[in-house]
C-alpha cells in the first residue's frame, strides 16, 4: 500500500497518516493494523509506503500530511478507504452437503480467491499449493482456490458456492483450516504477497480419507465384521 502526493517543496521527512473518524467528520486516532505503518516516512518527498495491512476493519479512513515537527495532524488531503473483507470467523460445514460462504466488507472483488490451509492454522506471504487443502467437490480441484459466485453491488458483499464436499484428507482428528483470502488486484501487483489475509477457519465435519487414498474394505461370509471410520463430529445416527 502506497500514496504519492503532489505538491511543492516536499520533503523527505515529510509524514503521511491515517486516522479514523467519528460521527462528525473529525480525525480521533491514528488506525493500526498488522503490517501497516502509519505515519508513515516519505521514500522519496512524494511518496509514502504504508506496508502491507493483514488486517483491520475495512470502510472510510481520513489521509493526513504532516511536516517535521508533528504537533498535529491539520492538513487533510482526504479520504482513505481500506479494502477487503470483515472477519469471517469460525464456521462448521457437512460432507455431503450444498455450502455456501458469504463474506461482508468493501470493495469486493469477483476477482478476489480464498484458499483453505492446514495445519499450522496460518495466512502467510504466498501460500503454496502443498499447503493448499483440496476438497473434493469445493472450488479449484487443480489449484485450491474459491472465487466468488457473485457480488453484491457496490461490493460490500461476495458470495461463494463451495460446492458440495464428498471427501476431505484424514490430517489428524480435527480437520479445521485456516481461511485465506487474497484481493483479485493482488495478482497485477508484483509487490503484493499471496493469501496473507486471515478470515477465520473452517471445519469439515464427516469421515475423512485417510492422507494415502481411499482403503479397501473386506469382510469374510460368518465372521463378525467392523468397519472404523475417522472424522469429526461423527454421530451415532450417522
Amino acid at each position: 500500500c502506497s500514496v504519492e502526493l503532489v505538491g511543492r517543496d516536499l520533503l523527505a521527512n515529510d509524514r503521511v497518516a491515517v486516522l479514523e473518524m467519528i460521527d462528525e467528520g473529525e480525525p480521533t486516532n491514528l488506525v493500526s493494523f498488522p503490517g501497516f505503518v502509519n505515519p508513515a516516512n516519505g521514500t522519496t518527498p512524494s511518496r509514502f509506503i504504508l506496508g502491507l495491512p493483514v488486517a483491520g476493519k475495512p470502510g472510510e479512513y481520513a489521509l493526513y500530511w504532516g511536516r517535521s515537527p508533528f504537533s498535529s495532524w491539520n492538513i487533510q488531503l482526504g479520504s482513505f478507504i481500506l479494502h477487503g473483507p470483515d472477519y469471517f470467523g469460525n464456521h462448521t460445514f457437512s460432507l455431503g452437503e450444498p455450502s455456501t460462504l458469504t463474506l461482508q466488507g468493501v470493495g469486493l472483488l469477483r476477482t478476489d480467491g480464498l484458499v483453505l490451509v492446514a495445519s499450522p492454522l496460518e495466512c502467510e506471504s504466498a501460500v503454496n499449493l502443498s499447503r493448499r487443502i483440496r476438497v473434493t467437490g469445493w472450488c479449484s480441484a487443480g489449484t485450491g482456490i474459491c472465487n466468488p459466485s457473485s457480488i453484491g453491488i457496490g461490493g460490500v458483499s461476495s458470495f461463494y458456492m463451495l460446492g458440495e464436499a464428498s471427501a476431505a484428507v484424514d490430517i489428524g482428528l480435527i480437520p479445521r483450516f485456516a481461511l485465506c483470502w487474497e484481493s483479485g488486484t493482488a495478482r497485477d501487483d508484483d509487490e503484493a504477497s499471496q493469501f496473507v489475509v486471515a478470515l477465520g477457519t473452517l471445519a469439515l465435519v464427516g469421515p475423512m480419507i485417510p492422507a494415502d487414498g481411499p482403503r479397501l474394505w473386506t469382510c469374510t461370509l460368518g465372521v463378525g465384521c467392523m468397519v472404523a471410520v475417522r472424522g469429526y463430529d461423527l454421530a451415532a445416527e450417522d
